[in-house]
């Protein structure tokens, strides 16, 4: 073959030149969506991690029935916190709880890394009080394989394996425990 003569060999030149181009920018945008794609799949499994937790405590302070929870922090967050609040905000918790009441128990997160994620309503009573063993011997029992932990309102949940039962007094009570190592 004469290439010399051959009239191809400049649209051949055009088209490697555009498919490089092509695969270049490819690799130039893919970094930004991928990191997009990795927040929203961070926020999904944060927001799901939250619904389970709040699905527990309303299942044991609301139906009296014991609940588990694993509550692992995720490897894609930065310095976050989870926290059970609170509060006595009226219009705070009219929004979170999509109800007329003057005061309300929410779970809360906050990262420097992810944000968007709104409090959630947890739909027990807000005069629902965490114990332990150590606080009301008479409500909670000692449970085998796991410790008494006090669920303290704005204080930073521990990770770990939380067992919840419902203990009957005048004002409801959940008993709370984390899976002991």
């Amino acid at each position: 073959m004469n290439w010399k003569n051959n009239k191809a060999v400049p649209i051949i030149v055009a088209l490697l030149v555009l498919i490089i181009l092509f695969l270049w920018t490819q690799g130039f945008f893919a970094d930004p969506l991928q990191k997009q794609l990795e927040n929203q799949k961070c926020f999904n499994d944060t927001e799901k991690l939250m619904n389970d937790f709040k699905l527990a405590l309303e299942k044991t302070a609301t139906y009296k029935q014991p609940s588990t929870f694993e509550f692992t922090p995720l490897a894609c967050l930065e310095n976050e916190k989870f926290l059970v609040i609170k509060s006595d905000d009226e219009k705070l918790c009219q929004r979170a709880c999509l109800s007329s009441s003057s005061s309300c128990i929410l779970l809360r997160y906050s990262s420097s890394k992810i944000t968007g994620i709104q409090d959630k309503c947890i739909n027990i009573s807000p005069e629902t009080q965490f114990s332990t063993t150590t606080e009301n011997p008479s409500f909670c029992d000692e449970v085998e394989s796991f410790s008494p932990v006090k669920i303290d309102f704005d204080k930073t949940l521990e990770k770990g394996e939380y067992y919840f039962v419902y203990s009957t007094s005048e004002t409801p009570i959940v008993c709370s425990y984390l899976k002991s190592d």
